[in-house]
């Protein structure tokens, strides 16, 4: 029987190699792998293939299709390759271990995670890189707002070492995926920010290993402290910032489908605290350089004192040019910069951290960030930005920076290899584009109706001046506010007997509606004495129209300066009585 060239005969079995029986018993178990971690772990919305081109690190800087082949055929030189890399073990009792799991499931449930002050539990942690090796009693809990921190099984975490103890000259860290922070760009730009003179934290990467169980590659990032401060030649003193506590509160608050929190989303009302408070406490210096700290920062954002007069003009300038170069949005809102106290110079220091880039928008980052408009608007911070802006990006053209950051990544990306094997080489082509595109845009011109359920109405902040204790109260609301009761709430120790009428005012007292892009207007209430220094002040509100209570406590806040601590001088009052010298 005749058959046609392209027919099988019957009966006929094509004989099959063992390495295709092998290549397609890999694929097989590949493929159920990779199905089930993604079904395990709930990736919704993605393929076994494409979570597992994502989990090698293929799309962290969406590359161009054209890259596909080419980071196919670098992973197995990137698996094969020799890499020394720094280990970390945390070892963490079963029932601490088990407090960990929990917060993971309740903040997975409720969307969020939400601090509190007993998160923290005991570890143990023994790191080696090379001939140093180490071990230090720790405390650690969960970190990030934002449910990316707690997906899979690489989580992050705050830790904290005890008894003094050290890991790698660092007391206060953090350990998270390289993804979150956008794998070895981070530490790219921190060593621009390092070689401009800003206090700079130390980021690398580890293998990382909890309870015997290996996680895989981890970025550490420093936390501030003081170990931070010596590393950055910089003396002994307090690090602040604005507190993000009420935005994060009205984020999460959702109403048909509606999330609300522009009415927080201001520097302006936020309230400010310092890192390391306990130790500030403890030093009569450092509560003086808080002080200070507070009043400079919160003058500022009243609009008391100039951008120049509260920050150091030149090093902010500087921290605005790196942003605006990468387009590092994220780091320049105003809730994620922290800012360092000079005690020799009296002006604050910008301290950059988590500097997510998005360098594809193609948008001027310093003009869509209000906080950052108010540091511009000073003629001194704007032509320190507008100078080290114009250096970065001659220096981009030219070569001179896109090597050195070629080098900083070379000490980087090996190790990340090793795991994310499809990862390549951050395309400094972007940074060329972005470079032309500030070019010619800086500097040659071309180019209602749904129901909200408010998580609070009021801002309320208490300070002390001239040996009496006052009380301001910000309405953020566009609708007018009203005031209801001010008492004392919790106390360390005996509560006044006038605990239920603590103010002179008569109350209830209604505040004026907000003016959407003016700046906050409070009201300023005597407080009566012997309130007792431990006792928290509570605030109970309602919108004028509506009675359901809204009750917050008080913060409490430093005096703001009128005026730079640095005092005002002529050079012949210098001069005058002191024979010895003359002006030239």
């Amino acid at each position: 029987m005749e058959t046609h060239p392209n027919q099988k005969r019957p009966g006929k079995l094509r004989r099959v190699t063992p390495y295709a029986l092998t290549f397609m018993a890999g694929v097989i178990a590949l493929a159920a792998m990779l199905g089930g971690y993604a079904w395990e772990n709930k990736f919704v919305g993605k393929t076994a293939l494409e979570f597992f081109a994502r989990t090698l690190g293929y799309d962290v800087f969406r590359v161009k299709r054209s890259s596909k082949m080419a980071a196919l055929r670098t992973a197995p030189g990137n698996y094969l390759r020799k890499v020394e890399v720094p280990q970390f073990v945390l070892d963490i009792k079963f029932e601490h271990w088990k407090k960990i799991l929990d917060k993971r499931a309740q903040a997975l449930a409720q969307g969020s995670l939400i601090q509190q002050a007993d998160d923290f539990v005991p570890a143990t942690i023994r790191y080696a890189d090379g001939d140093t090796k180490g071990e230090a009693k720790v405390k650690l809990r969960l970190k990030g707002d934002l449910l990316d921190h707690l997906e899979g099984e690489k989580w992050s975490f705050r830790i904290k070492t005890r008894n003094k103890d050290h890991v790698y000259s660092m007391r206060r860290f953090s350990l998270q995926k390289p993804e979150t922070r956008e794998f070895q760009l981070t530490p790219m730009m921190l060593s621009l920010t390092r070689s401009l003179g800003l206090v700079s934290t130390r980021y690398f990467f580890v293998n990382l290993t909890i309870n015997g169980k290996p996680i895989g590659t981890m970025a550490v990032e420093e936390h501030p402290a003081k170990e931070l401060l010596e590393a950055s030649s910089r003396k002994e003193s307090v690090i602040i910032r604005y507190n993000e506590k009420y935005y994060w509160n009205a984020l999460h608050t959702k109403t048909q489908g509606t999330t609300l929190f522009r009415p927080f989303d201001d520097y302006r009302l936020a309230p400010i605290d310092a890192f390391q408070s306990s130790r500030i406490a403890k030093s009569a210096t450092l509560t003086e350089h808080h002080r200070i700290a507070v009043g400079l920062l919160r003058a500022f954002s009243d609009g008391r004192v100039t951008a120049s007069e509260a920050f150091d003009a030149e090093l902010m300038g500087r921290f605005l040019a790196v942003t605006e170069l990468f387009g590092a949005w994220h780091g320049a809102r105003w809730h994620n910069v922290r800012f360092y106290f000079n005690p020799q110079s009296a002006l604050l220091e910008p301290v950059p951290f988590d500097m997510t880039s998005n360098m594809a928008w193609g948008s001027i980052v310093t003009k869509n960030e209000p906080f950052l408009r108010a540091l511009l608007s000073d003629k001194k911070v704007k032509r320190a930005f507008r100078a080290t802006l114009r250096s970065l990006i001659a220096d981009v053209q030219s070569g001179k920076l896109t090597k050195s950051l070629a080098e900083v990544e070379a000490r980087h990306l090996p190790g990340l290899q090793k795991e994310y094997l499809l990862h390549g080489k951050f395309p400094m082509s972007r940074l060329e584009k972005r470079a032309g595109l500030l070019k010619r845009v800086l500097f040659e011109n071309s180019a209602g109706g749904t129901s909200i359920r408010y998580d609070q109405l009021v801002l309320a902040r208490e300070y002390r001046d001239g040996g009496k204790r006052f009380l301001k109260l910000f309405n953020a609301m566009v609708l007018p506010v009203t005031v209801k009761r001010v008492y004392v709430g919790a106390c360390k120790g005996p509560a006044p007997s006038h605990a239920e009428a603590v103010v002179g005012t008569s109350l209830p007292l209604t505040l004026p509606p907000a003016k959407p892009g003016s700046r906050p207007e409070g009201v300023t209430i005597e407080l009566k004495d012997g309130l007792g220094k431990n006792c928290t002040l509570m605030v109970d509100s309602h919108l004028a129209d509506r009675k359901r209570i809204k009750t917050i406590s008080v913060d409490r806040d430093a005096v703001p300066l009128d005026k730079s601590p640095i005092p005002a001088s002529t050079i012949a009052a210098q001069l005058a009585g002191r024979g010895f010298m003359s002006h030239d």
